[in-house]
């Protein structure tokens, strides 16, 4: 960190970051006159650049884009080609949908762009590295074509071959790109999950990154989960591939969309475990066949306004536990508009808001699948103050949906 006024204000920068366990910050800039002819004050900021000089952070606000713009115009020797957007797409030989399981040979390619204005890159060729031993990379090598500077080119199949035994996870690739004109050699790291988990978490937020709190609670709970994005629908198929389903819309006010609500029926009549986490399901489309006949749960008020929730005695899941919605350290601040609803039996309620009369969640069982459904974010769960954490829930919920216990 450069800090050119020396003054006090880059010290509790500096202390702020080693707070949060931030040791390296590659560029800071802050002041009254960044990039002068944009006149004096117009990036009076805070930004934060990584090391390939991509923005991550400011305080700029509306003026990010101009930011953004201004780093790429002065931030690169534009003599040298320099490659950016890292995508991917894989094939297998498997059962073809693109997904890499145990027993699979994979083709990944791969496609790379060189910044605008800068030099033509040639004599492109790359190399795949992984030291996961559940995986052989049979050809870590490719090659592409010529790419301009403004353009995107995609490389030559590399491939790799997975362990018929392997158990599902997480793995991390190293791809180092070369060319003629470059330098050194730009490296690339990218993740990749092998196998199928047994557990699936949908991550329906419109783009946010509040299920992170959720992924990274079963992760603690040592449960490996797949995730889906949310961009496109899924269907039944792809969501019968997993016992249990964590649906977590967030503070997305658009909540499932009718292709979701018939794959979401149809997985779950095929003997499928949900547990529907969202805040605004019930303002959504509480007056529907899916509300009322699948989750057996009748909408009743908007924006309850309340962060605290009690497990219902003598119910499952969450009798004697209580739960603070107020996100802080140890979950998500996105407990926005909370919704309360009243069961249709033989579903029952199972948590309500600490002396308000409204319950928070339900649960269903009829014998064939399994539903909870909670009116408020469930990554908003951040412990404290005494009451359970997020994982505790997380954990007696599963525990629930794997039992024979009846309600």
């Amino acid at each position: 960190m450069i800090d050119a006024d020396n003054q006090e204000s880059a010290d509790e920068i500096l202390f702020n970051l080693l707070e949060c366990g931030i040791e390296t910050v590659t560029a800071l800039v802050s002041g009254e006159a960044v990039y002068a002819e944009y006149g004096n004050g117009y990036f009076n900021y805070s930004v934060f650049i990584d090391p390939h000089m991509v923005l991550r952070f400011s305080e700029a606000g509306g003026h990010i884009e101009e930011m953004e713009t201004l780093l790429e115009q002065y931030s690169f020797h534009t003599e040298f080609p320099y490659f950016r957007n890292l995508t991917w797409e894989l094939a297998d030989d498997g059962n073809g949908d693109g997904h890499p399981d145990p027993g699979e040979n994979c083709q990944l390619t791969i496609t790379l762009e060189n910044l605008l204005n800068h030099a033509d890159a040639i004599n492109v060729h790359g190399e795949l590295f992984n030291a996961d031993p559940s995986l052989d990379i049979t050809n870590p090598y490719c090659t592409f074509p010529d790419i301009p500077g403004g353009s995107s080119g995609s490389s030559t199949p590399l491939e790799f071959y997975l362990d018929p035994d392997l158990e599902p996870h997480q793995t991390t690739f190293t791809f180092t790109v070369y060319a003629d004109s470059l330098p050194e050699p730009q490296m690339f790291e990218f993740s990749l999950a092998l196998g199928r988990a047994d557990w699936l978490v949908v991550d329906d937020d419109g783009g946010e990154n509040h299920a992170e709190w959720i992924i990274n609670s079963y992760d603690e709970l040592g449960m490996y989960v797949d995730v889906w994005d949310g961009d496109s629908s899924i269907t039944a198929e792809e969501l019968s591939i997993y016992e249990s389903v964590t649906w977590a819309t967030g503070i997305n006010e658009s909540t499932l969309d009718l292709d979701e609500q018939v794959a979401v029926t149809g997985y779950l009549n095929s003997g499928g475990r949900l547990l529907l986490s969202s805040q605004f399901l019930g303002e959504d489309i509480g007056g529907t066949a899916f509300f009322n006949d699948v989750l057996h749960a009748e909408h009743t008020t908007d924006n309850v306004q309340y962060s605290w929730v009690d497990g219902i005695p003598d119910t499952p899941v969450a009798d004697g536990m209580n739960f603070l919605l107020a996100g802080g350290g140890n979950g998500a601040a996105n407990n926005i508009s909370p919704s309360a609803m009243i069961p249709i039996a033989p579903a029952v309620a199972f948590l309500e808001y600490a002396d308000q009369e409204e319950y928070a969640g339900t649960l269903y069982d009829n014998g064939s699948y399994r539903v909870i459904y909670l009116g408020f974010p469930v990554e908003a769960i951040g412990g404290g103050a005494g009451t359970n954490s997020r994982n505790e829930f997380l954990q007696a919920a599963e525990d629930w949906f794997e039992s024979s216990e009846s309600i």
